[in-house]
């Protein structure tokens, strides 16, 4: 692949690594205290990954992290610590583009497709 760096994929790889951990750590503790009836683990990883996400492309717009930073933070430590902040950084992205229709349908087939996809991997494997 032209163009494609070796030390950032050390980067990524560092950080997910460390976001796979801080995830497992954060997820284990907001369960144990909040009621176990609902995945209160997941839903404060993926918030605060999104909350994450928002600051790291505000200062990346301003050019305040250089790229190896970029690809540590954004793509390895929160793509490790939660794939969600990528799924609310693209729809935030095609919003402030104008890109409503298109946003809409990102969500709405993640939102229908990805559950989905689940249940028949889960039938596909299960029968």
């Amino acid at each position: 692949m032209e163009g494609f760096k070796l030390s950032l994929l050390l980067w990524v790889g560092m950080g997910s690594f460390l976001g796979g951990v801080v995830r497992f750590l954060v997820f284990q503790y907001v369960q144990t205290i909040g009621a176990r009836s609902f995945p209160w683990g997941t839903m404060a990883v993926n918030m605060l990954g999104s909350l994450m996400v928002g600051f790291l492309l505000a200062l990346a717009e301003k050019r305040l992290v250089q790229e190896e930073m970029r690809f540590f933070l954004m793509v390895g430590l929160l793509g490790g610590f939660t794939t969600f902040s990528a799924f609310s950084a693209e729809t935030y992205l095609m919003l402030s583009r104008g890109e409503f229709a298109k946003a809409c349908l990102y969500v709405g087939l993640s939102m229908v497709l990805g559950p989905a996809l689940a249940l028949a991997g889960y039938r596909l494997m299960s029968s």
